[in-house]
């Protein structure tokens, strides 16, 4: 039986939308749902009595954000699942990298709060908030796929990196102050974590049902993966200082190490998908990494920071934990499109913000030299 516009006169009133299990008149009619025509076939109540009308989902006839969500849906799937040893050994890198963070953690650390009450929590906060709308916004501005915005939300809800330090030293900026705020965050990374995750996800990914993030599985994720090995190593510390401070170099050499292993790894397992998608993986990676940086400047320039402050903690706002990020992101659905868009991320940020940190040292040298 033909179809009849719903914007012909024959048609009688529009009836008000209904459900396709509701029932209508036997009669052809169509009804409209935003700006596309969405027609009802007509039921023969004798032959079908039970039976009501069935929505035909055209394809010429669904809008244009239905059809990008479910291209972006079917690109998340498309990556191929980890190796299963590459998922199983995530866990262990991550225990063993936050044992190493605890290991470079004092008292002192801690203590140095008294004299930034305000700044240091400040700074912590800045951070997790800014980052969670940054990654977000990117990926709701640029409309990118689940996997890519999934991966950025769970890297800006880490905890900062102890690579901030040597990036710290690199660029000559206060290393005290980069350590203090490495630390306070390393501290509530087990509740905060999981909270600023599950918030991202909700907030900018709540209607793709390829990206989901279970709360209490990440939360269980940090207090072992994270809480634990950074008491575990405060404690090392405490009992033999001797032992840590002889190999804190080689320990933490080690802990980078297994980092670049681990993702390089995954770029290998992954490199299909990487490489499909490696403009739009480096363009994303690059905007997100430019977009942090930028943040941390204009908030660096609002207290009053000296130049060696701020080149001590512009550095924490891009650099986050990349092993915690990876853990969590093994709780995610679609785990293998944000580890890859992980792994890529990190690549990006070495690369540009060891020659960031390289550039403002050789700045610092030379306005110094010509004073």
């Amino acid at each position: 039986m033909p179809w009849r516009c719903c914007s012909s006169s024959s048609n009688g009133p529009r009836p008000p939308f209904r459900t396709p299990n509701a029932r209508l008149p036997s009669t052809p009619t169509t009804v409209r749902h935003n700006s596309c025509c969405w027609p009802f076939a007509a039921v023969d109540r004798e032959k079908w009595p039970n039976s009501g009308p069935r929505l035909s989902f055209l394809p010429e006839l669904r809008c244009r954000r239905a059809r990008h969500r479910e291209a972006n849906i079917v690109q998340t799937r498309s990556a191929a699942a980890m190796s299963p040893w590459i998922e199983s050994s995530i866990p262990f890198v991550t225990v063993f990298v936050m044992l190493i963070v605890g290991t470079d953690l004092r008292l002192a650390d801690f203590q140095r709060v008294r004299r930034y009450p305000v700044l240091v929590p400040g700074i912590v906060c800045a951070q997790w908030v800014l980052l969670i709308g940054i990654a977000g916004l990117v990926g709701r501005l640029l409309d990118l796929p689940p996997g890519m915005t999934g991966g950025a939300i769970l890297l800006a809800a880490a905890p900062v990196a102890a690579m901030s330090g040597f990036y710290t030293q690199l660029a000559g900026g206060h290393l005290a102050l980069a350590v203090t705020v490495a630390a306070m965050s390393n501290l509530l990374a087990p509740i905060v974590t999981p909270v600023a995750a599950s918030l991202g996800f909700w907030l900018f990914l709540d209607s793709d049902k390829a990206m989901e993030l279970p709360m209490l599985k990440v939360a269980l994720q940090a207090i072992v993966g994270l809480l634990l090995p950074l008491l575990a190593g405060m404690l090392l510390r405490h009992c033999a200082p001797r032992w840590v401070a002889r190999w804190r170099g080689s320990l933490q050499g080690i802990a980078i190490g297994a980092v670049i292993a681990l993702l390089g790894a995954v770029i290998i397992d992954q490199r299909e998908a990487i490489r499909e998608q490696f403009v739009l993986l480096f363009g994303v990676s690059l905007l997100f990494t430019l977009a942090t940086l930028a943040a941390g400047w204009a908030v660096l320039r609002l207290p009053a920071c000296s130049t060696e402050d701020r080149h001590g903690l512009l550095w924490g706002f891009p650099a986050r934990n990349v092993a915690v990020a990876t853990l969590a992101a093994t709780s995610v659905l679609g785990k293998a499109a944000v580890v890859t868009f992980i792994a890529v991320l990190f690549a990006t940020q070495l690369t540009l913000l060891l020659s960031l940190a390289l550039w403002l040292r050789k700045r610092a040298r030379s306005s110094s030299g010509s004073v």
